[in-house]
Order: structure tokens, then sequence, then C-alpha cells
């Protein structure tokens, strides 16, 4: 049995164990497993209790079943796969701008480089103009003074992912195929998909996260656990 069961999936992974035969018990152990997303474990285990036959001759149960394992089985859509990419980065994210030392906003490694406090702000900025872009399918970009302290960056950094996460659940698949405007200065210099401006913003988004990364260090910081374990940081 799978050692990293918990919670309900636990219980019915135990469940299916003592009862190997029950069609539900593989059934709750689908449910448990499809709302965690896994389409890989859900399925498989709602066809394993198609298998064994409506034991209680519920049509209209295993009629149900049916339909829980083909929209499991369903292609993940593009908005679907960009949600969840967008959302295993977050944590990353978060680190990083919270590792940030305070009194350290106008540190530049060169003297042609951004200073720390406009690259963090940027990266707040970009998750707030994703929620406009949802909103109107335009993002009018300007570019905007940073807080004095790296705690309000960070906390406006963590307004703007609830609220983003909210819209993107909510946003339709028409509507992410729809095009949209990116302006600068009222002129708009990129036009193209809501599902390319997004996927564009999550790249530069990680682009200068990653420079930020580079400057924890010399400000005085430790560089946090991003993909896998730092010098600083083990990762949990």
């Amino acid at each position: 049995m799978d050692a990293d069961f918990s919670g309900d999936r636990r219980f019915f992974a135990l469940s299916v164990e003592a009862f190997p035969e029950d069609a539900n018990a593989c059934d709750s152990l689908a449910v448990a497993y499809d709302s965690k997303g896994d389409r890989t474990a859900a399925p498989a285990n709602y066809h394993k209790a198609l298998q064994m036959g409506p034991s209680n001759k519920n049509a209209a149960q295993w009629g149900k079943i049916r339909e829980r394992a083909e929209r499991t089985e369903a292609p993940m859509t593009n908005r679907e796969f960009f949600i969840e990419r967008w959302d295993a980065e977050q944590p990353a994210f978060i680190k990083v701008l919270r590792a940030i030392p305070e009194g350290q906003l106008a540190y530049r490694p060169h003297e042609r480089s951004s200073a720390a406090g406009p690259v963090a702000w940027q990266i707040a900025e970009e998750q707030k103009q994703l929620c406009e872009l949802l909103d109107t399918g335009e993002i009018n970009f300007e570019v905007k003074l940073h807080p004095e302290k790296v705690s309000d960056i960070a906390n406006a950094y963590e307004k703007a992912t609830n609220e983003l996460r909210g819209r993107l659940k909510s946003a339709s698949d028409e509507k992410w195929s729809t095009k949209a405007s990116f302006l600068s200065k009222g002129k708009v210099v990129w036009s193209d998909s809501v599902q390319n401006l997004c996927w564009g913003y999550l790249f530069d988004m990680v682009h200068h996260r990653g420079q930020l990364s580079a400057y924890l260090r010399p400000m005085g910081g430790k560089v946090p656990s991003i993909y896998g374990p730092s010098a600083d940081d083990a990762g949990a």
C-alpha cells in the first residue's frame, strides 16, 4: 500500500486493502483521488469499480461512476494546465520575496542592474495585472514606485495571488482563448490570446524571481529552497 496516503485517501485505501472485491470501496478511493486532481489513480480506481459490476444493482449509481471515470480521463485543457503550473510556482515566489532583507530594496549588483525593490514590486504588480487581464481583456502596464518595506511587497503579492486564483478557476476555456492586449503608455505593444499573455507573464515572473534569488546572498539574506534544496535551506 502507498505509504503517502493521508486523510480520506488513507482511510479508503485501507478499505480497499481489507475488501479488494468491494466496488463501493474502490469508487470511494477514486473519489478521494479525484478530489485531489489525480488524473492517473482516479480513473484507474473508477474503472476497477466498474469492472466489478454493480453489487447493489443500482444502475443510476453505476452511471455516475462511469461519468466520473470518463471526466477524469478527459485531456487537461490549456487553462487547467496553466492553473496547475501557476499554483505550483506560488510557494517559491513567496519564499523568495520574504527572503529579501529589510532595508536592502535599493541593492543592485551592478550599476546597470535593476535594484531589488523594483524587481520585487514588478513581480507583485504582474500578479495584479493578470487579474486585470481576466477582468477586462487588457493589461495597462505602468511603472509604479514600490513600497518601502519588503513585508508590504510580499503582502501585496499574496493578496493578488488569492484574487487571481479565484479568477483563474472561474474563467471559462472560451475566455482563455479570446483576444487580449498589453498596452504601454496607451499603445498596444502586444496583442495575443488571454492564454498566451498569461503564460508569457508567468515566464517573466519566474525569470525575475531567479534574478532576485541571485541578489539574496550579496544582500545578506539566505536563498530559500525553490526547485530543490539550497545551501541555506534543505527544503521541507
